[in-house]
């Protein structure tokens, strides 16, 4: 269970329903009213805090859950529509801390980028979310919530760099005096068995002959009467195909070495 608290020092734990059927982990807002955030975990599973570096500044929170053989990181986010540049870039490096971990990772919140399209992976530079989408896509990861959280818009997102640890997503009613929605996941914990992943190996790619085909690509006449997304759709399909042919994949074993925190593409 993850939580947007307005928690501070002065609220013990204890006064959650049910405190003594979850471990309660707890990273409240300083100096200032609003904001923090909490993760809650069934007791009887085995999981601890992650000592991130770059958190000083953003709400965030961290653990690594174990699940028999299996372990994933889980991370709780709150994102207010002002963050700056700084924060970003700190958000970035604890992306790339805790996939050097070498376990799939969750990462859910509330990250205030009401104007992304996920259907489409757009996003205007306005409040830098384009910046957002682009350090998450970057780093490997898919976002899984496309139905509004609040009113007409998706605040309250779902990300993994592992695409069979993610099932079923949904958005139910909202908790208590709430004014976001409930976004409900399975975790696929089984799937987590095989650690492999295929990506692409952009170091062995042909450069040459994938420049020669989009050279010759007419896409005047592809994109012809169509409006802004479904050319992106085209585009991107056009991509693909290209990809496919002129990019070997490779796979990567998770439990050894993060490719995405590495950048070897």
């Amino acid at each position: 269970l993850h939580f947007w608290t307005w928690l501070n020092s002065s609220v013990p734990s204890s006064f959650f329903p049910y405190s003594d059927h979850y471990l309660i982990f707890r990273k409240d807002r300083q100096f200032r009213p609003g904001g923090g955030v909490c993760i809650l975990v069934k007791r009887g599973f085995d999981c601890h805090v992650i000592d991130v570096a770059h958190t000083d500044g953003v709400e965030c929170i961290c653990l690594m859950v174990k699940i028999g053989d299996k372990r994933f990181v889980i991370c709780n986010v709150y994102r207010n529509n002002v963050s700056d540049v700084a924060a970003l870039d700190r958000y970035a490096n604890i992306l790339s801390d805790i996939q050097k971990l070498g376990v799939p990772v969750v990462v859910t919140g509330d990250f205030n980028l009401p104007d992304i399209n996920w259907h489409t992976s757009e996003a205007p530079k306005r409040f830098k979310q384009d910046q957002f989408l682009y350090m998450f896509l970057e780093n490997g990861f898919r976002q899984y919530v496309v139905e509004p959280t609040r009113e007409e818009t998706v605040l309250d997102l779902l990300f993994c760099n592992y695409d069979c640890l993610i099932g079923d997503v949904s958005v139910g009613a909202p908790v208590g005096t709430s004014d976001h929605g409930t976004v409900v996941c399975a975790l696929n914990e089984e799937s987590n068995r095989n650690t492999k992943r295929t990506s692409l190996s952009w170091r062995k790619a042909d450069f040459v002959g994938l420049s020669c085909c989009i050279e010759l690509i007419n896409w005047n006449l592809l994109f012809d009467g169509l409006g802004p997304n479904d050319c992106w759709l085209v585009f991107k399909k056009q991509c693909q195909t290209l990809f496919d042919h002129f990019v070997p994949k490779r796979t990567c074993d998770l439990r050894r070495s993060s490719h995405f925190a590495k950048k070897r593409y």
